[in-house]
């Protein structure tokens, strides 16, 4: 079996990749040629800050030891700087990594890059073309039906290498099966009698907007007051409660406490500092760290007239 034509560009030092046990390691031999063009001029640039001759060869300076192993393969330092640079391999196979790397590498001749962009392409036109066929086997045809009176047949038959039980007249004038799906249970209301019957009451009407602000907001200080989580507000008893004790009060969802809620009772806070501290000394504390999240928090504490606000 010959080898794919994307190996012409690339080298491999005949070890499998990672832990793969049929793909071995494969580098870009352009990508290579362009490492190695950049450490020759790294060598000159020091070569020149030293004040030693630049006219050294290669092998003079892998005899004093500037480079180590510069060139093994006798002109061909594609293996020798396989090992040498910080450049990890991919995987040696041809049509799920070597040719998208051609296809995008910026070190290779333009035609190497077309072609590999044209068996990308035609890959996915082949494809498109040739959808996998998912169903009926071709084995099984469909029966032919035919009408009274008439000879035309609406379904065509398939010819088929191995001929293929008759259908059995029971199955052809069986029904066809439907389901349906369910009704939808009525939705229970939580709010329930106090003699436990357990049927419905009346619903208990929403409050204003305003008045349903300021129970969020209250709601908020709670749950930083008691350090409970942001979750308790999804918290199942949490919400009967408050349809028994509290109906028409609706619970704010966890990413409006945090977020909207949270936002204006900071911005209140800060305000109510501001006028405190306005025209008069203070000593401010900061502290940060990060939270599990790994979220930047910082604490802050102001101390006016010995009185402390954080």
């Amino acid at each position: 079996m010959s080898k794919h034509w994307a190996w012409g560009y690339f080298f491999t030092d005949g070890l499998l990749f990672r832990s793969n046990n049929s793909y071995k390691n494969a580098w870009c031999i352009g990508c290579l040629n362009h490492h190695k063009d950049l450490l020759r001029q790294f060598n000159v640039v020091g070569t020149a800050t030293s004040g030693t001759s630049g006219d050294r060869t290669d092998a003079d300076r892998e005899a004093q030891g500037d480079i180590s192993n510069f060139c093994t393969c006798n002109g061909d330092c594609s293996k020798s700087y396989a090992v040498r640079i910080n450049s990890p391999p991919i995987s040696g196979k041809p049509g799920q990594s070597m040719v998208p790397h051609l296809s995008k590498c910026v070190f290779v001749t333009p035609d190497v890059k077309a072609r590999a962009v044209e068996e990308i392409l035609g890959k996915k036109n082949r494809t498109r073309e040739n959808p996998p066929v998912l169903g009926r086997s071709f084995s099984m045809p469909l029966p032919a039906i035919t009408f009274p009176g008439s000879d035309h047949v609406p379904y065509p038959t398939v010819a088929s290498a191995t001929p293929s039980p008759a259908p059995s007249p029971l199955l052809l004038s069986a029904p066809l099966l439907t389901f349906d799906r369910p009704p939808k249970r009525p939705r229970i209301s939580s709010l329930a009698n106090l003699d436990g019957s357990g049927s419905s009451g009346p619903v208990a009407k929403l409050w204003d907007p305003p008045l349903q602000q300021e129970f969020g907001e209250d709601f908020c200080k709670l749950l930083i007051a008691t350090r409970s989580s942001w979750n308790t507000a999804h918290n199942p008893q949490l919400r009967l409660f408050v349809d028994k004790w509290i109906p028409g009060a609706i619970v704010p969802d966890r990413r409006t406490l945090s977020g909207p809620i949270l936002d204006r009772e900071a911005g209140k806070i800060e305000e109510k500092l501001k006028l405190k501290l306005k025209e008069r000394k203070a000593t401010f504390q900061t502290d940060g760290w990060k939270n599990k999240a790994k979220q930047a928090i910082v604490a802050t504490m102001v101390s006016v007239d010995f009185e402390v606000s954080a």
